[in-house]
C-alpha cells in the first residue's frame, strides 16, 4: 500500500521536471530556469492532487465501514493510516544478536 496514489501521471510530470532540470544545468539561462521551475511546481501540484484524492478516498472508505459496522476493516484502516508504511523485515533475533539474514 506503499505509494498507491504514485501513477504514470505522476512518472510523466516527474520525468519531464527532470529533462527540465538537466537542460537548464547543461547551459544556465534565466529562461531555462524558469521553465525547470514551472515543471516543478506542476509536478508537485499533480502528485500532490494524487495523494490527497488517495486520503480522501480512504477516509470514505472508513466511513462507510463504520456506517455499515465492518468494524474489522475499518479499524484496520484506522490502525494503518495511524502507524503508516511499515516495511516486513526477514531478519531472525536471539536477543540482541542477529542469526541470519535474508
Amino acid at each position: 500500500m506503499k505509494n498507491d496514489w504514485f501513477d504514470s501521471d505522476c512518472q510523466k510530470a516527474l520525468e519531464e521536471r527532470h529533462k527540465a532540470r538537466k537542460i537548464y544545468l547543461d547551459r544556465p539561462t534565466r529562461n531555462k530556469y524558469n521553465e525547470y521551475q514551472k515543471k516543478r511546481q506542476e509536478a508537485n501540484y499533480i502528485c500532490r492532487r494524487k495523494e490527497r484524492e488517495l486520503w480522501n478516498k480512504r477516509i470514505i472508505e472508513m466511513e462507510n465501514n463504520f456506517k455499515e459496522n465492518n468494524l474489522k476493516s475499518a479499524y484496520r484502516e484506522v490502525k494503518y493510516n495511524r502507524k503508516g508504511y511499515v516495511p516486513t523485515t526477514n531478519l531472525l533475533r536471539n536477543g540482541e544478536e542477529i542469526v541470519s539474514t535474508p
